[in-house]
This record gives C-alpha cells, sequence and structure tokens, in this order.
C-alpha cells in the first residue's frame, strides 16, 4: 500500500523532480523530491551531499525541514514539509499588478534568509545555489530555504565546480573561476535577491557569464589591486582586460529603497568576498532594527527553544565532565603537575584565546559606510545599536553550542525508511 499520494508535478531541475503530495493516513501536504540518478541501497542514499546536509541543517525554521526519506525501488524520495509559494511566485505577483514589496516585507525575507545562513554558515556548509525559486514562504510569514543538492562542506577541499548557482545570482569571483571560494558566495547571492526584490527585476542579469561579469563591473565600478588584490590575479590568470567603469549610486539604482537598506546592500555585494559582510553580521545591521515587530513572532519563540536546549546541554555536558575530573584523583594529581610547570605567560595566552576566538571580529572596513552613500549620523546609529543590542542578543546567538553531527550513528541498511528526529513544537 503506498503511504503518498501524489497531486502534481510542482518542480523539474537537474537532479530531481518535485512532486505535491499527500501523506493517506494523516492527510498532511508533503513535498517529494524523486532523484533522477537511481539507487540501489540506504548507504548510497545517506552518503548523498543533499541529505548529509539536510540531516545536519534540519533543526532551524529558515531551513526546509526534510521529514522522512524511501526508496521507491531504485528510485530515492525525498520528503519534505510542503510550503505552497516561492519567493519568486510572490514577488512576480506584485509585478505584475504594478507594485513592489514594501520594505518590511523585504526586510523580513532577507532577515530570515540570512538567519538560515547564519545557521548554515556556523555548522559548516554554504548553499552555493540561492535564488528566489529557492527560497518559500510559509502562510505565517516564515521563509524556508529549500534545494540542499549544491551545498558543500565549508572544510571540504577545493577545487569546486564553478558552474553552480543561476548566473544572474553568481558572485565574481566563481565567474573569474576562483577554486577555492566559500560562503561569502551566499552573501553576494543574497544581496542580489535584496535589490531584485526592491527593483521587481534581477540586478545583474547577463545571458552569458562574460555579460553577467561585465553587468556587475559597470554597476561595482572597476576594481584595483586595492580593492581586490586575488581579482586582479584572476583577471590577470584569464588573460581578460578591464574596462574603466565608475561605480553607479546605489540610490539612483534603487531610488525606493532606505539608506539602511542601501547600507547593508552596498557591503553584501562587495568585490572582494573577504570585505563582504557575515549572515551573523548582518542581523545585528540597522536595517533589521525593528525586525520583531516585522517577522512571525513564530521565527523567535523558534530561535528562544532552540537556544535553550542548546545552553541546557552544554551545561550538562560541563557538569558531567567536571564530576568525572572530580572523582578521577590521578587525572587531578597529573594536571596540578602540569600547571605548575607550565609558564604563566603560556596560561595567559591560552585564557586569552577560549575566550576570544568565538567573538565576531570586525574590521575597519566593514564598520565604515558605503563611499557613495550618506549612512546614519552618530547619534542615530548608536541609538539603532542600542536597540538592536536590547532586542536581539538572544536571537543572534541562537547557534551557540554547536549540536554533536548524530548522522554517522545511523545504519539505514536494514530500513525500509528513515524519519530525522524533529523538534518538538512545544517546551
Amino acid at each position: 500500500m503506498k503511504k503518498f499520494k501524489e497531486i502534481k508535478k510542482t518542480g523539474d531541475g537537474t537532479f530531481g523532480v518535485v512532486m505535491k503530495a499527500e501523506d493517506i493516513q494523516s492527510c498532511e501536504l508533503v513535498a517529494i523530491k524523486k532523484m533522477k540518478q537511481k539507487y540501489h541501497n540506504f548507504e548510497e542514499c545517506t552518503n548523498l551531499r543533499e541529505v548529509k546536509a539536510l540531516m545536519k541543517l534540519q533543526n532551524h525554521a529558515n531551513i526546509v525541514k526534510l521529514k522522512e526519506i524511501y526508496l521507491d525501488v531504485d528510485t530515492l524520495c525525498l520528503v519534505f514539509e510542503f510550503v505552497e509559494k516561492s519567493i519568486y511566485q510572490i514577488y512576480s505577483q506584485h509585478k505584475e499588478q504594478g507594485k513592489t514589496m514594501s520594505d518590511d516585507q523585504i526586510k523580513s525575507i532577507i532577515y530570515q534568509v540570512a538567519n538560515g545562513l547564519s545557521y548554515m554558515h556556523k555548522h559548516g556548509y554554504f548553499h552555493r545555489d540561492l535564488k528566489p525559486e529557492n527560497l518559500l514562504m510559509t502562510e505565517d510569514g516564515v521563509v524556508k530555504i529549500i534545494d540542499f543538492g549544491l551545498a558543500r562542506e565549508i572544510r571540504s577541499r577545493p577545487p569546486y565546480t564553478d558552474y553552480v548557482a543561476t548566473r544572474w545570482y553568481r558572485a565574481p569571483e566563481i565567474l573569474l573561476k576562483q577554486i577555492n571560494y566559500n560562503s561569502p558566495v551566499d552573501i553576494f547571492a543574497l544581496g542580489c535577491i535584496m535589490a531584485e526584490l526592491f527593483l521587481n527585476k534581477p540586478l545583474f542579469s547577463g545571458n552569458t557569464e562574460l555579460e553577467q561579469f561585465n553587468k556587475i563591473l559597470s554597476t561595482l565600478g572597476t576594481f584595483t589591486a586595492n580593492d581586490w588584490p586575488e581579482g586582479c590575479r584572476l583577471v590577470s590568470q584569464l588573460g581578460l582586460g578591464l574596462a574603466q567603469y565608475q561605480p553607479l549610486q546605489l540610490q539612483h539604482l534603487i531610488p525606493n529603497a532606505s539608506v539602511e537598506a542601501l547600507n547593508l546592500l552596498s557591503q553584501m555585494i562587495k568585490w572582494d568576498p573577504n570585505k563582504r559582510i557575515t549572515a551573523q553580521q548582518m542581523l545585528t545591521h540597522p536595517f533589521f532594527y525593528n525586525i520583531q515587530k516585522i517577522a512571525p513572532s513564530l521565527l523567535f519563540e523558534e530561535q528562544d527553544r532552540f537556544q535553550y536546549k542548546e545552553f541546557k546541554e552544554t551545561n550538562e555536558n560541563k557538569k558531567y565532565n567536571k564530576t568525572n575530573l572530580k572523582n578521577d584523583s590521578s587525572f587531578q594529581f597529573s594536571n596540578q603537575q602540569k600547571f605548575e610547570k607550565t609558564d604563566r605567560n603560556d596560561l595567559d595566552d591560552i585564557l586569552d584565546f577560549i575566550t576570544t576566538e568565538n567573538k565576531p571580529v570586525v574590521t575597519k572596513q566593514q564598520n565604515q559606510s558605503a563611499k557613495t552613500l550618506e549612512f546614519m549620523g552618530s547619534q542615530t546609529q548608536s541609538l539603532a545599536n542600542l536597540k538592536l543590542t536590547k532586542n536581539y542578543l538572544t536571537c543572534v546567538n541562537s547557534d551557540m553550542g554547536q549540536k554533536k553531527d548524530n548522522s554517522s550513528i545511523y545504519d539505514f541498511s536494514h530500513l525500509q525508511s528513515y524519519k530525522p528526529k524533529l523538534p518538538n513544537a512545544k517546551h
């Protein structure tokens, strides 16, 4: 007996076909992604990059939930929570009506995607294929990042393939064939999406890779060795000649965006990936000063719940380790000898490293406003930062205490299907 009743096809991509379906027993709607490659056992399935990423990242409100995986003969089926509309469909409806999304709508969407990216990047993955079609929104306004088929681990070794992401959202380092790009490519893509929501059209819409790069060049202005030294090396390596352009004024290009929005955008689409704002830093940008009044309350409730759970687990582990150490006299004695023999300066260095290694490093350039923008007066900025500190202290650190990855303890070879353990809706 079949468990799911297929309703209609909702998508067809390179790696799989997506079907809207209904759970026959519970009548719950789901999205089933049927992979085009054939698989013969669950070991092959769980080694799939997309499955491994989703298993590790499933505990976040802004990342689509993987509910179940199963084999239908030799077809791998991934069962996801069903979400009706993509961000592309939503903003296209506005466009058809001759309207643009409101500042608050865009603010909520970009904050939620940045929130999901922050969690993803902290847990060792970057998406590589962000675009409006890969961002869904529930009826409650919660944004879900989907399609992790091109996701890579940050610690994985290059070279990576350069043909990733829809061309219009591709970062310049990918267009210039850099082999060791990383999570900043997601930030550039999100910047392109943010501009598109304001404009009702893509910011950079080249028909070829070269045209795509030239569109970025003519908008951001020609970079120099000071702006992006690695970019100059890549251009030389490819034998390209750079046309000379002056940067366009973003406020003229996107007149319906606020000054705060333009400042954030300018930090997301910088040439040099090392100078782009990070997803975590985005969450405290003044553009989002009133986000808790705009974004779904469910988002912050879930963040608080995960933070509390991780905090509790961390404390329990510390308590367990402390008890074991206390009962281990040989450990106490050996460590006492070690501390007596250790130079005090070395201890200071270790303590300093422990207390500073996880603090965000904000460069001087990241703190400066974009050259083309009059950002905010110091009093306004201070007030905004004060509000952020008060409102978002918990949500910015929602990923505190990285969870143990349990994906390696599962043996699927004897199972017919697998349901990842999802967080309870209630405490």
